[in-house]
């Protein structure tokens, strides 16, 4: 199993996310991410419970995305 350590870059509004012995979270290469569903689900929830990014964040990507596929 991966280890996963996430750092805040304040400064910058930037976090780190690095992957540790494995790669059972994603797999990257110089210009791309590949992470599955269900780890990028757990990688949402564990920033949000750790103030990394806010709840509300989250809840305003869902509105505009259900806004978006709302028949107008």
């Amino acid at each position: 199993m991966s280890t996963i350590k996430v750092a805040k870059l304040p400064q910058l509004n930037t976090i780190v996310i690095k992957q540790e012995d494995g790669h059972d979270f994603f797999i990257s290469a110089p210009n791309s991410i590949i992470i599955s569903v269900a780890s990028l689900a757990f990688l949402l929830k564990f920033l949000a419970e750790n103030n990394y990014i806010s709840v509300k964040m989250l809840e305003g990507i869902v509105e505009d995305v259900r806004s978006q596929s709302s028949p107008v």
